[in-house]
């Protein structure tokens, strides 16, 4: 049994390497085999087609989102848990650019045939519609979470793609290069500017006066 988690282990791991070498479009079965030095059948006794293993690996990937996005504990201020949720997105697509690029990138495979792909993605978007829901109910406020969640996660998504692909790396504010200490002013520039998008969304329910 332990022989057979190993092989299952070593082809997600060998996976891995040949998409971040090669491109998820050169990813196949029998290649993980061949570099495994396996029989070309041995990867199919745990993952049926390349779309198994490529659901695996993203799976994998939102189970460990899902675990940065609750690392740090809750405090009782709902807007300072907003907020370590908007750091705790940025932390793991720094920390995991591949998994990142795969999970929101990347062409899935169909999730209907993937259930549990589908459903770690799934977990992901709960948490962060059920922060925003605590912080609707402590401010009375009566915002749709989970209106609010497309809002939020898009842009989240727009300034971790940036940071991943570095799309801004190479450019320079008032002739200076863009250093980290910039950097970090802007993720706390778009964090802001998220909390200002949800304080107006509130007001829209409940307008002054």
């Amino acid at each position: 049994m332990a022989a057979r988690r190993d092989v299952k282990e070593a082809c997600v791991r060998e996976a891995l390497k040949i998409i971040e070498s090669k491109g998820v479009e050169q990813l196949s079965l029998r290649q993980v085999a061949r570099r495994l030095r396996l029989s070309h059948q041995a990867p199919y006794k745990h993952f049926a087609s390349k779309d198994h293993i490529l659901a695996e690996i993203i799976r994998r990937g939102f189970a460990k989102f899902a675990e940065y996005l609750q690392r740090d504990p809750k405090t009782p201020n709902p807007r300072r848990n907003m907020r370590l949720l908007g750091k705790a997105y940025i932390r793991f697509a720094l920390d995991y650019p591949l998994y990142y690029r795969l999970m929101f990138s990347s062409p899935h495979p169909n999730p209907r045939q993937h259930r549990e792909m589908a459903e770690h993605s799934l977990a992901s978007f709960i948490i962060l519609r059920d922060r925003l829901q605590e912080l609707s109910d402590a401010m009375g406020a009566g915002m749709n979470a989970e209106e609010e969640a497309f809002f939020v996660w898009s842009t989240m998504h727009g300034l971790a793609s940036m940071l991943v692909w570095d799309h801004i790396g190479g450019l320079h504010i008032n002739g200076q290069p863009l250093t980290d200490s910039v950097r970090r002013r802007r993720i706390v520039h778009v964090l802001n500017r998220i909390g200002d998008g949800l304080r107006g969304a509130m007001l829209r329910r409940f307008p002054p006066g």
